[in-house]
């Protein structure tokens, strides 16, 4: 009976050890973890963590093996946390982040819970006080690992000796004081919502020392305000950030539901605007579309996160401040980048893909763009975020966006963009039971006098896609002299479930996952097909097909192409 009374958090019951090392929270030893009123007394809520555990993994770690970030290294019986040469700098940032504590969590065997503490224990003796020039202390791994600890807190506490729990809430207020003084200063974009993210979630987990639910909250408020935009993208314009940041939002949100206490206004519209956006970027198969840094997609996250939807799942087609168009007929979706690329700080994940876009019908992926890497290979990387890595135009293969050279930019960080288009336009129409884009960038008009335009529309049934290409001649000079500036490359990547050949008539037939036959045609040029590489694989990078359209600007001011379902 007394275990059917303890109280349940997202539906974990949660045992007396939780609230005090064996129910000792009240005693004086207990009260001696207070010291100097900066460590919390004992933990009052586990938020749960919405990513999917892998039990498989867990048996690893308890080998002694940690494979992580595509790479792997085994301890051996050593602390992980010493080991001298990591495999790679994402190795190690994801060793630190303990994001891979769930899935110890996922077993509920007591060896799991026991092999968890032991590894806190590991790190907290290798790292016992913050050092920020340290990859373990760099602010997003710190917050990070303190989420992970709090929403995993019935594992590292349960059966747990009072010393080991002392030494938790010890290193739980050392993350909160390090935190509070470096979340501002951390680097722009997710690494700063995260950290202001991971002291919203001390102050709502944690009593005994108050570190101010009301101060962290509005932080994380005024933070939500300065990245969440108004159509629900994120400032980075990466949408496969939005599924991360609502699996940090939400569990927020029911946290405080759970202590009585009413969600801020900024966090509620946060959330509800990123909802809208998830959906929008999701192609047929419910995928997130690859522009920005998007790499593989976590669909157990997405369908995870949805199940919290409270926007009647609307889908906007039209996102204007993240810069994106979204185009919908019967089961064809289109996507089609049409925002001004970021530069500086913000950058460092984005790509020069303006005016690209992806295609699905039903549940099979067509078009798409080369996504990114997802195991921070640099060279692959660097080649990803190029146009011709993009189903868009390439110009004199020049990237619309020029990119820091790689001999000046930090070890740690990509590089950023310097520069890149800077009137991007984009309007839409509906002609003859088509709808239309039309958007245009001048992201080549500096160096080669050349505007580039471009039109797609999509019929009232979804069974025809029709296109043109511009490169209109400005007039401009251009900053190249005499060097060749007119020959253009219009890519159109294909997913690789998707079998493409060559008809007699030059057309390309494109057969995919579903059972449907695509054509595509162009009635200026023969398309020709070449081998291009899909990036965003789960499973490390695959070959593919593309479609490829060339011609010179100035002897054809417009190309058309169309594509058809047969």
């Amino acid at each position: 009976m007394a275990q059917a009374r303890r109280p349940r958090l997202f539906g974990w019951p949660v045992s007396g050890s939780l609230f005090g090392a064996r129910g000792e929270a009240g005693s004086p030893a207990a009260q001696k973890v207070q010291s100097g009123g900066s460590t919390p007394e004992r933990l009052v809520l586990a938020p749960q963590d919405l990513h999917t555990p892998d039990p498989t993994v867990a048996q690893e770690i308890y080998a002694g093996m940690f494979y992580l970030a595509g790479k792997s290294a085994v301890a051996a019986g050593r602390n992980p946390f010493t080991i001298a040469n990591p495999p790679s700098p994402e190795w190690e940032r994801e060793l630190h982040a303990f994001g891979w504590l769930r899935h110890l969590g996922s077993t509920g065997e007591a060896i799991s819970a026991t092999n968890a503490q032991a590894l806190v224990k590991d790190w907290i003796a290798a790292h016992p006080r913050p050092r920020s020039h340290l990859t373990a202390w760099d602010p997003e791994i710190a917050a990070n690992r303190l989420i992970a600890w709090l929403c995993n807190s019935v594992m590292l506490v349960e059966r747990a000796d009072i010393g080991a729990y002392r030494r938790l809430m010890r290193a739980i207020g050392n993350h909160v004081r390090y935190l509070r003084s470096r979340a501002g200063s951390a680097r722009e974009g997710m690494p700063r919502l995260v950290a202001h993210a991971a002291l919203a979630y001390a102050d709502v987990c944690l009593a005994g020392a108050r570190f101010g639910i009301r101060g962290a909250q509005s932080a994380l408020d005024a933070e939500l305000s300065n990245q969440i935009l108004a159509d629900g993208g994120h400032v980075s314009r990466n949408p496969a950030v939005l599924p991360e940041i609502l699996a940090l939002l939400l569990p927020l949100r029911q946290s405080f539901a759970r202590l009585g206490q009413a969600p801020s206004t900024e966090l509620i519209s946060a959330i509800d605007r990123m909802m809208s956006a998830v959906r929008f970027f999701r192609m047929g198969d419910g995928s997130i579309a690859r522009f920005n840094g998007a790499s593989a997609t976590a669909f157990d996250l997405i369908t995870t996160v949805l199940r919290y939807d409270d926007t009647n799942g609307r889908v906007p087609t039209n996102a204007p401040f993240s810069g994106y168009q979204r185009l919908v007929a019967d089961e064809t979706v289109i996507v089609m980048d049409t925002g001004r690329p970021l530069t500086g700080k913000l950058s460092e994940t984005a790509h020069a893909g303006t005016l690209s876009f992806e295609m699905s019908s039903g549940a099979a992926q067509i078009i798409v763009n080369c996504g990114a890497p997802p195991m921070g290979n640099a060279e692959a990387t660097l080649a990803a975020r190029s146009t011709a890595a993009h189903s868009t135009a390439t110009l004199n293969d020049t990237s619309s966006c020029k990119f820091q050279s790689g001999k000046s930019f930090g070890r740690k960080l990509e590089p950023i963009i310097l520069s890149g288009p800077s009137n991007v336009r984009c309007q839409r129409q509906e002609s003859d039971g088509i709808e239309l884009l039309h958007a245009s960038h001048d992201g080549y008009e500096r160096a080669f006098g050349f505007v580039h335009e471009r039109q797609i529309g999509l019929s009232a049934d979804g069974a025809v896609l029709i296109g043109s290409e511009r490169l209109r001649d400005t007039g401009a000079p251009g900053s190249i002299g005499d060097q060749p500036r007119d020959a253009v490359a219009v890519r159109f990547h294909l997913h690789p479930s998707v079998e493409a050949s060559q008809e007699e008539d030059g057309s390309i037939l494109l057969q995919c996952s579903n059972g449907e036959e695509w054509e595509f045609t162009c009635a200026d040029i023969a398309p020709e097909l070449e081998d291009s590489i899909f990036f965003a694989n789960s499973d490390g990078a695959r070959r593919t097909t593309q479609i490829a359209l060339y011609f010179s600007a100035l002897e054809k001011p417009e190309l058309r192409w169309k594509m058809r379902r047969q």
